[in-house]
């Protein structure tokens, strides 16, 4: 349910964002699309509430699924085995930018130490397991 506004515009991933990326061009668009959805299901009035709940993160629930929505982006490289991370990542520049992304966004962690802590520790592991190779202080082995 969390995620039924995309189904109008699509997922922006904002964990690994682009120098043009516009925060403010896809909330309008999120904006917009939670209007057309909320019109299309208008006959649905809790689930239209449940899905502003979501939005406006105005319920502990509506925040605790955004968090762990947020270690989902980290979870998907398990299955993938790094493929995506050492596409566009060293070990460095991907502890680097998870050590950005927690300062930008760790306020969405704010109520669940516990789901914060385990992000930091899930960057950690997938760092050292599909990353390692590209450690600076690594020795290139034959």
């Amino acid at each position: 349910m969390h995620d039924d506004v995309e189904a109008y515009v699509g997922d922006t991933p904002t964990d690994m964002l682009a120098d043009a990326f516009d925060q403010t061009t896809k909330e309008e668009r999120e904006k917009a699309a939670l209007h057309h959805l909320l019109l299309e299901y208008s006959d649905c009035p809790e689930y239209c509430e449940r899905i502003k709940q979501y939005e406006d993160q105005s319920v502990p629930e509506a925040r605790f699924v955004k968090a762990v929505d947020k270690l989902m982006v980290m979870l998907i490289h398990l299955p993938n085995q790094g493929l995506v991370l050492n596409r566009h990542y060293t070990y460095e520049s991907f502890l680097k930018s998870e050590m950005d992304l927690m300062a930008r966004d760790g306020f969405k962690y704010a109520e669940f130490d516990g789901i914060k802590a385990l992000r930091h520790e899930l960057g950690y592991l997938l760092a050292d397991r599909y990353l390692a190779a590209s450690r600076s202080d690594c020795v290139a082995t034959e």
